[in-house]
């Protein structure tokens, strides 16, 4: 049986590198850039005032001159006004540019306002540039801004607006399809019967999507019937990037999906792997290089190898970080297994001088949602003889 970290090595090995496409600037958030941003002009562009006050002539000040009359104002975005005396003073906004025969800008709050003139106190120390930002000081035109690989998010974004960039070379999102298996399954409207439940894993495995950054994915529903699903999936692998399944692939007569891929020219490149719950999951790959995870049907063992496997995954392959996984503290001694890697529901809880542990969810299964609900991730539990005893530092994986 393949182990939690070979699963993970082998699914990392048989990601597809996606391809570029062009993306508007106002919705690359969180995408991933293929090209490189270069600065447009030297930025700043000019000697900025980094503070609302007074611009003066340095030399004037050190000779001993405190009153000085008000020539004009110099606004932002406007061109710079020229002092003409050194007697004089130009008021100055913030993000404005330096007037001419000015070398020190002084804060508001340090002058003292006297009709059309301004004074200054004795003892002000100031310096040559003070207050004010060298053009080209923070880049230079054509500087590297940020390199292919980097995440857009509202920093590198900005950024880029700020350097004309209206579209930008991004690494295309899969497109996702999530196929729930099983008579049993009704749809979210339905009265089920007795013996029914209502199709609840794929609106949890779209979330965790598109909570990760995945928007387009699409769901369907098909019978546990042999003939269907060869045809429907033959399909889906034509049109999508990246299938999930959920149930069909443990070892009853009706779990017809790993049989149905092997029909479909799907590489296996693992099924079965030693955790729990999860421990049916299969994951392989098309001659088209489609990803394929097909995941246990219980609720637990879909959101768990949704989290741990497919999300991280998905991540890499677009060029993001792959696994974002924190570590927490055991707040009890918890049980292990000297065969399975656990994953174990629980609850985070702040104790005294700010540590923060966990302690387990009881829940009822693989199929208990609302006990899943009430913790706040699960932690992973590698294999091994003895118990975890408290203060244990674990991976944690929050919804």
């Amino acid at each position: 049986m393949t182990s939690v970290r070979e699963a993970e090595n082998l699914i990392q090995r048989n990601l597809p590198q996606y391809p570029a496409v062009s993306c508007p600037l106002v919705r690359s958030s969180g995408r991933t850039l293929r090209e490189t941003i270069r600065s447009d002009r030297d930025w700043p562009p000019f000697d900025k005032s980094l503070v609302d006050g007074v611009a003066i002539r340095l030399s004037a000040y050190e000779k001993g001159l405190r009153r000085f009359h008000i020539q004009a104002i110099q606004p932002a975005g406007k061109p710079p006004t020229r002092l003409r005396k050194e007697s004089y003073c130009i008021e100055i906004m913030t993000g404005a540019a330096r007037p001419s025969g000015c070398d020190c800008v002084i804060p508001v709050e340090n002058v003292q306002p006297e009709g059309s003139d301004i004074l200054l106190p004795d003892g002000l120390k100031l310096r040559s540039m003070q207050f004010l930002r060298r053009k080209a000081a923070d880049h230079r035109k054509g500087e590297v801004l940020f390199r292919p690989g980097a995440v857009l998010d509202p920093v590198r974004i900005a950024a880029a607006a700020s350097v004309g960039k209206i579209r930008l070379k991004v690494t295309s999102l899969p497109r996702i399809a999530i196929i729930a298996t099983g008579d049993e399954l009704v749809s979210v409207e339905k009265h089920p019967t007795p013996y029914q439940v209502r199709m609840s894993n794929s609106y949890g495995v779209r979330a965790v999507l598109e909570g990760a950054g995945f928007p387009d994915v699409q769901l369907f529903h098909f019978r546990d019937d042999l003939q269907l699903l060869r045809r429907e999936l033959r399909a889906i692998l034509n049109k999508f990037d990246v299938l999930v399944l959920s149930g069909g692939v443990s070892m009853g007569k009706f779990d017809y999906v790993p049989r149905v891929l092997a029909d479909l020219k799907v590489e296996k490149i693992f099924h079965k792997v030693a955790q729990r719950p999860g421990r049916p999951f299969w994951f392989g790959r098309s001659r088209l290089g489609r990803l394929v995870f097909a995941l246990p049907g219980n609720p637990a063992s879909t959101i768990v190898c949704a989290y741990r496997y497919v999300v991280p995954a998905l991540k890499k392959a677009v060029g993001k970080k792959g696994r974002l996984d924190s570590h927490v503290v055991l707040g009890e001694g918890i049980g292990a297994d000297p065969s399975l890697t656990l994953f174990l529901p629980v609850k985070i809880f702040q104790g005294t001088k700010g540590k923060t542990f966990v302690r387990q969810v009881e829940y009822g299964g693989s199929g208990d949602f609302g006990a899943l609900g009430r913790g706040d991730g699960f932690v992973e539990l590698a294999p091994r003889l003895r118990p975890y005893p408290r203060g244990t530092v674990v991976p944690l994986w929050l919804w």
